[in-house]
């Protein structure tokens, strides 16, 4: 509607006849347009509004049935879920468990590694130590 208006005062501005007298009853008979358009949308939203509480009513009762359609079918959502649930449980449980033994081998390892360097350094001093006789003989 701006832009309708604002094309309207552009084309008076351009025309020679543009007094303000004319300007301001176009804009004047604009607003009672506007007003009288307001009044209708108004009246029509009205009637509007009631169909909707009226087809919301019908669509209340429809939904109604529905609902415990629904709540039938997510019942048997629901058990699934649970199945499922326990399934991720179990998988979870068996992830924690190898996680476990990765660890325990980790450190079972680290003590085997440990152990060789224990007798690896033991083997060094006393192999120092033999030859350490040998040269003091």
């Amino acid at each position: 509607m701006k832009k309708l208006s604002l094309s309207l005062l552009a084309v008076f501005a351009l025309s020679a006849c543009s007094t303000d007298k004319m300007m301001n009853k176009e804009m004047a008979m604009q607003d009672n347009m506007q007003m009288q358009n307001h009044m209708e949308m108004n009246d029509n939203m009205k009637m509007h509004d009631n169909m909707k509480m009226h087809n919301n009513m019908k669509m209340h009762d429809n939904m109604k049935m529905h609902d415990n359609m629904k709540m039938h079918d997510n019942m048997k959502m629901h058990d699934n879920m649970k199945m499922h649930d326990n399934m991720k449980m179990h998988d979870n449980m068996k992830m924690h468990d190898n996680m476990k033994m990765q660890d325990n081998m980790k450190m079972h390892n680290n003590m085997k590694m440990h152990n060789n360097m224990k007798m690896h350094n033991n083997m060094k001093m006393h192999n120092n130590m033999k030859m350490h006789d040998k040269m003091m003989k």
